[in-house]
């Protein structure tokens, strides 16, 4: 038989066992809305970036040795004359028809002081270390290059030097 105790001890497991119970529901119910709110804000994140682009599409133009260079009257150029022309930074290039996807052609223009002094403006300013400062004559040395030919100081004068210096016995880590 069942006495009063454990009537009310199966009582309060079966309320205790319907408030875990209902507790565990309440729970699942918060997981399952919480993460389709997610899924859904995920969602309109997506399509609201789908509405902005943010992209820059830049056409590139080729310059080489077949690009065609002409004057404001239309005199073509050789790469040659065209190629001094703007390596002395007086002389610019500049796109003709740059919409069209036909072949590049350019017109050959002088740039004056005012437009020069705005490009140098753009120009990143040089490293200077606390060591070595342009202009200024370094104290070289005498060394072989990789072939054994001998790189003497006084052969270099007046030419521009790019010094790599690597080291070969380096370990690799683990």
């Amino acid at each position: 038989m069942i006495n009063a105790l454990h009537l009310r001890k199966l009582i309060i497991l079966f309320i205790f066992g319907q408030v875990v119970s209902l507790f565990h529901l309440t729970l699942i119910m918060i997981i399952r809305k919480s993460f389709f709110l997610f899924i859904a804000l995920v969602a309109l994140t997506m399509a609201a970036n789908a509405q902005v682009s943010n992209s820059i599409t830049r056409r590139t133009h080729k310059v080489d040795s077949n690009t065609v260079v002409k004057d404001s009257a239309g005199v073509r150029y050789s790469y040659a004359d065209w190629h001094k022309l703007i390596i002395t930074g007086n002389y610019t290039l500049k796109v003709i028809n740059p919409g069209k996807d036909s072949v590049d052609e350019f017109t050959l223009m002088k740039i004056d002081e005012a437009t020069r002094a705005m490009m140098k403006g753009f120009r990143l300013p040089t490293d200077e270390s606390g060591y070595i400062k342009t202009g200024k004559k370094l104290e070289l040395f005498s060394a072989k290059d990789i072939e054994g030919y001998k790189i003497r100081p006084k052969d270099l004068e007046g030419k521009v030097v790019v010094l790599n210096f690597w080291f070969i016995k380096c370990s690799l880590p683990g």
